[in-house]
């Protein structure tokens, strides 16, 4: 026997907005494959990822955020690089400093892979976004660097229910 009604409605009358949400469930997801290449930064100064920011607004004010970010890395005469995932105004993580060789031309190159678990309280909208550093030299710092021209970054921003 088929199931024709839940809860004494027709199952053509059941939505997704009558159901409930138990804490833990994934309630949105947002991703971005950005196509470009960041190589244009002020040395010391954190800057923006160019693709990788998306803006979601939680649906509740108790929701948290998984946030994860990967992109390849080519650097030259570096020194210092870092990494952080960045919430409106305020840091949420930031990636240990990775120190490169500055005698070494064209001699490192990394995979860059950040994740963290955010609550905004609130129920407007927010944006994440991947910041990067390169403490000197930086026009030869390559962040979503895939290769032959290619890119290889993901970026994924997922609501949870509290």
């Amino acid at each position: 026997m088929a199931l024709t009604k839940l809860n004494n409605q027709s199952l053509s009358a059941v939505t997704s907005a009558g159901l409930p949400i138990k804490a833990g469930s994934i309630i949105q997801v947002k991703h971005t494959s950005p196509t470009a290449q960041t190589n244009s930064f002020t040395a010391s100064t954190w800057t923006d990822a160019t693709g990788f920011s998306i803006d979601i607004t939680p649906s509740s004010a108790s929701s948290k955020f998984l946030i994860l970010a990967s992109a390849g890395t080519l650097h030259n005469n570096n020194q210092y690089i870092g990494y952080r995932i960045y919430r409106d105004d305020s840091a949420i993580v930031q990636l240990n400093w990775s120190y490169n060789n500055v005698n070494n031309a064209w001699s490192d190159s990394s995979q860059c892979a950040l994740s963290a678990v955010d609550e905004p309280s609130t129920t407007s909208q927010v944006n994440y976004k991947v910041q990067v550093y390169a403490l000197a030299n930086s026009s030869q710092f390559y962040f979503n660097y895939g290769g032959n021209g290619s890119t290889a970054g993901g970026f994924t921003v997922m609501e949870i229910a509290g």
